[in-house]
């Protein structure tokens, strides 16, 4: 039977109850834990058989049991009050345009609430995070993002441990979100994808005081093979996914002006996002911009964060590939090809479009996420800048955190308003805010994560059941699921994507010391993993079900288990229900890595490799002169001939710490039961490190460090008609056009065979500056600590020195720079000369990416 039309029912709601809407409406509840409470008491059942979605759950629950709350006064009450907080939250004033950058922040996934999916992993629950503490800030953000029908995929595991995907629909009308419209129909914009027309119509979700806006091509207008192009989340080919990120970037672009927004900074997270700046660049030409001229004011107004260290991990799509979909855009606006895909290429006729290298050309700032992936962004991309030395590449870092009231479990978040007041959760990047975890007493906090890890625990099982009756497993399996694990056992946890470089397996590496740990029966030992392997990743899924096989070989378990479809509510349960969070990636290839921060925000110490956030955030407390919050893994073992041997010495390394440090001072009990030495441990790593590692002071470092500067530089270029933007434009066309004339004739430098630190030695040098004019160039001396074995390797601790030029030493043919430098360096020293072009409007002196050498 099919249905002749279709309509939307919405449950109907007591007069009394009606605050439960609106309640519902806003993700401002999946950060407060009696807002969230009071939906799970409407019905428990149907909370956890909703998903914790409210909307869903308002659907699904009796009349009756709506009536009964509708007359209960208690239960009226509380809801009054959770919509006074919510009201008095959203309703706060925005800061004047004056006091922020307004910033379009862009991302291809966005982690809110576990029910919500349309996230993947840790880049869509960053974002999530982003945009609520972007609205704890009062920061006006607006979010662009798909969405997917049917999402992420959900995972099951076979009795062996094989990861099978099933893509669940995702129901509209279930979801806390809202048609955009226009008037009385729906808004929409349109694009060319592939030289089709595209139509796209938006929904809104109301993240707290942060709009997300979500674009959807499954609309009747669009034939079956556009309307899937929102279809999921990373599936589909190539070209499936370039589709994606043109309606991503372009359709965001539209839907923003079609809405009447207009962003001063657009924030381009990770390279999905990046052909916005095709959509920002064609509006101002059509406008009657020079395309020159609109490039520097889109370049300096759009901020982009990568967050992926290996190069594969970064998109590069073939030429043919791209260039029927960009084609209408380049040739609306009038940029060659050839000019568009030199864009996208970190040198001339590399091969490929890549999509990160396009977003750190077109972009005023760009910035890892964490302090040792800023680094290992500016080997990595050192190249996009020419022969800039690697220290100068214009890549810095801004740390990820994680927004704290979503992640502290209730348990601790209970003693936390107890002990510490509202500011934990209104002021979490204040260090002064956390300085009274101390008073909280050790017995008191110990019983609150006690309390923590059995309420995990009996989730554990309660999900191991369900997944074995939906396998419809024997009935004593079944029954024996209630028996796994030990709430009062020391209890690891680890959960992310299934990677093969996240080394989900290295402990598996020595099986006989593994099982000894899991069996001990003073001191036992237990294991909680999660995470899936991408669809298309078959090491990932190899790397699964050798854990699960190797639990089930050994008969352990009841101690090693593999919870099914890691989500948001997994991970919560987990970084405040485990005792100790373990990372183990293949240094430096995990970026930054934020589940061990969630950990940190309930007291978990981390047993983690040196690598992303962990290296900053150990290396540093112990510099400051703290007791280690932790324990580490070093990552970079000297004797370790290939990553097999650096795996086994870290293996080794991990087994040790956990046999020699963890066990034994998690079980070192007093007379009541509380192992002092632990919570010690405990209150260090929140008083340390929550400060530090949360969402509001990252988000309050891209206000500093990318918002308010990009925003302010916009304002520059574009005062009094733009004019300072096309006198910029014009003189790159002209040092462009003029360089290749540009040469050093000669240098000398006056520097003895030995020279004391300080001393003052003189340096000139003759440039020919061809059509330029010797203002158009800067001249500096070079100086750094030279490799004595290899003289050709690159110069390290590089200082400048620039040279004036000299008028009286000039000729007709070349201008004579000339000055002195002095250098505090001792040791080795080479001395180089470096001519780049020069402009006073250039944001760095590398912007272009030319410069020649002596």
């Amino acid at each position: 039977m099919k249905p002749i039309r279709s309509f939307r029912s919405t449950p109907r709601i007591p007069s009394e109850l009606q605050g439960l809407r609106s309640l519902a409406g806003n993700f401002w509840w999946h950060w407060n834990h009696s807002a969230a409470t009071l939906f799970r008491d409407i019905d428990p059942d149907a909370w956890e058989d909703a998903n914790h979605n409210p909307v869903a759950l308002l659907g699904r629950v009796p009349a009756d049991r709506l009536a009964a709350l509708a007359a209960d006064d208690a239960f009226r009450f509380r809801l009054a009050r959770e919509v006074e907080r919510q009201d008095e939250y959203t309703s706060r004033p925005e800061p004047e345009p004056s006091e922020g950058a307004t910033v379009a922040y862009f991302c291809a996934e966005y982690g809110v609430a576990e029910f919500f999916r349309i996230y993947s992993g840790g880049l869509g629950v960053l974002a999530g995070d982003h945009l609520k503490a972007a609205s704890d800030l009062a920061l006006p953000l607006v979010a662009v993002g798909l969405f997917y029908h049917r999402g992420y995929f959900q995972q099951r595991l076979t009795p062996d441990g094989w990861q099978l995907e099933g893509y669940p629909y995702n129901d509209p009308s279930q979801l806390p979100m809202k048609q955009v419209r226009d008037g009385d129909k729906p808004l929409t914009v349109s694009l060319t994808v592939g030289g089709e027309e595209v139509t796209a119509g938006a929904w809104r979700a109301d993240v707290g005081r942060t709009p997300l806006y979500l674009l959807d091509t499954n609309l009747e207008a669009n034939p079956p093979r556009l309307r899937g192009i929102t279809d999921r989340l990373y599936g589909g080919d190539e070209d499936h996914r370039l589709r994606q990120e043109l309606v991503l970037g372009i359709g965001g672009v539209r839907l923003l002006h079609a809405l009447g927004r207009r962003p001063e900074v657009y924030h381009i997270n990770e390279g999905h996002a990046a052909f916005l700046t095709l959509e920002r660049l064609r509006r101002r030409v059509s406008a009657g911009m020079a395309l020159d001229t609109a490039f520097e004011i889109v370049r300096a107004s759009n901020a982009f964060t990568t967050h992926t260290p290996v190069p594969a991990g970064n998109k590069v799509y073939e030429h043919d590939l791209v260039r029927p979909h960009v084609t209408p855009y380049l040739d609306e606006m009038g940029l060659p090809w050839r000019d568009f895909l030199a864009l996208g290429q970190t040198a001339p006729g590399e091969g490929g479009f890549g999509m990160t290298t396009f977003a750190l050309r077109t972009s005023g700032h760009a910035n890892g996420v964490s302090r040792l992936h800023g680094e290992v962004s500016r080997g990595m991309w050192s190249r996009v800048w020419g022969e800039t030395p690697v220290d100068e590449t214009p890549i810095g870092h801004v740390t990820n955190g994680v927004h704290t009231a979503t992640w502290v479990g209730g348990e601790v978040a209970d003693l936390y308003d107890t002990h510490i007041g509202p500011r934990w959760r209104s002021a979490p990047h204040e260090p002064e805010t956390w300085r009274r975890v101390d008073s909280i007493p050790d017995a008191e906090l110990w019983r609150a994560h006690v309390r923590a890890r059995e309420r995990l625990v009996s989730f554990a099982q309660a999900d191991l059941s369900r997944g074995l009756k939906a396998r419809r497993a024997p009935a004593s399996e079944i029954r024996d699921a209630t028996a796994v694990l030990n709430p009062r056992a020391l209890t690891i946890g680890f959960a992310r994507r299934a990677a093969t470089y996240k080394r989900l397996t290295m402990l598996l590496r020595d099986p006989d010391r593994l099982r000894a740990l899991l069996v001990d029966v003073e001191r036992p030992v237990q294991f909680i993993i999660a995470g899936k392997a991408h669809p298309d990743d078959h090491g990932g899924k190899e790397e699964i079900q050798r854990v699960v096989r190797f639990a089930q070989e050994a008969g352990v378990e009841r101690n090693l288990l593999y919870i099914e479809n890691y989500s948001i509510y997994v991970g919560q349960l987990m970084t405040a229900g485990v005792d100790v969070w373990l990372n183990t990636p293949r240094r430096p290839h995990e970026a930054s890595g934020t589940s061990g921060m969630k950990a940190v925000m309930n007291g978990i110490p981390n047993l983690s490799v040196l690598d992303g956030w962990w290296a900053e955030a150990y290396e540093d407390t112990l510099d400051a002169g703290v007791e280690p919050v932790g324990w580490a893994i070093d990552g970079t073992a000297e004797g370790a001939a290939n990553d097999d041997d650096l795996d086994a010495l870290d293996s080794d390394t991990l087994y040790s710490i956990l046999e020699r440090e963890v066990v034994p001072e998690f079980y070192d009990l007093d007379a009541r039961g509380v192992p002092r030495a632990w919570v010690r441990r405990m209150k260090r790593c929140v008083r340390e490190l929550a400060p530090l590692f949360n969402s509001q002071r990252m988000v309050a470092d891209y206000a500093r460090q990318a918002y308010e500067p990009l925003s302010e530089r916009r304002r520059h270029l574009e005062a009094e008609g733009a004019c300072v933007a096309e006198e910029l434009a014009a003189w790159k066309r002209r040092a462009r056009k003029g360089w290749s004339d540009v040469r050093i004739v000669d240098t000398m430098v006056d520097a003895p065979e030995v020279v004391e630190a300080g001393d003052a030695i003189q340096a000139w040098v003759s440039v020919d500056v061809g059509g330029l004019t010797p203002a158009d160039l800067r001249v500096e001396v070079a100086v750094g600590k030279m490799d004595i074995v290899d003289i050709h390797a690159p110069l390290d601790s590089i200082a400048y020195t620039e040279l004036t030029p000299d008028d009286e030493a000039s000729s007709t043919s070349t201008t004579t720079y000339c000055g002195s430098f002095t250098t505090s360096l001792s040791g080795h020293l080479g001395v180089s000369v470096r001519v780049t072009p020069y402009h006073a409007e250039l944001s760095t002196p590398v912007e272009m990416g030319l410069a020649l050498w002596a």
